[in-house]
């Protein structure tokens, strides 16, 4: 009976040290620095698909339905699209003076995946007037 007690308390002790840390602080961290991307209510962010310039997420909206709010959220929020292609992965280009925003949309099972990546532009070729 003691052994048994000894091995419980051990085990919950290792899980808990073995416990992954919350996601949280890098999604924050990812959102504040893609704060003039709009991300649709109801998302589920991919923590290990999280980076200093990308950040991706699971959303029940269709592809359509993401195409129709990133064209229109984006133009809100100061981007002009300067490209797209609509295929099995929809590609949708948005561009600011310092910057291009690439978003991909993916079909998935029960929920699509989306992708947005930022490429800080060359601020040498930019004079200000």
């Amino acid at each position: 009976m003691r052994i048994s007690l000894i091995a419980a308390t051990l085990c919950i002790i290792l899980c808990g040290c073995v416990k992954e840390r919350s996601p949280h602080v890098d999604i924050q961290e990812c959102e504040a620095r893609l704060s003039d991307i709009p991300i649709p209510l109801n998302c589920k962010p991919l923590a290990r698909a999280i980076s200093e310039k990308s950040f991706s997420y699971t959303t029940p909206k269709t592809e359509p339905e993401l195409y129709s709010y990133y064209i229109g959220e984006m133009e809100r929020f100061g981007w002009d699209m300067i490209g797209n292609n609509v295929a099995d992965e929809t590609v949708i280009l948005f561009e600011k003076p310092y910057k291009t925003a690439i978003i991909s949309l993916r079909k998935g099972r029960n929920a699509s995946l989306v992708r947005i990546d930022l490429i800080q532009k060359n601020v040498k070729n930019y004079s200000v007037v």
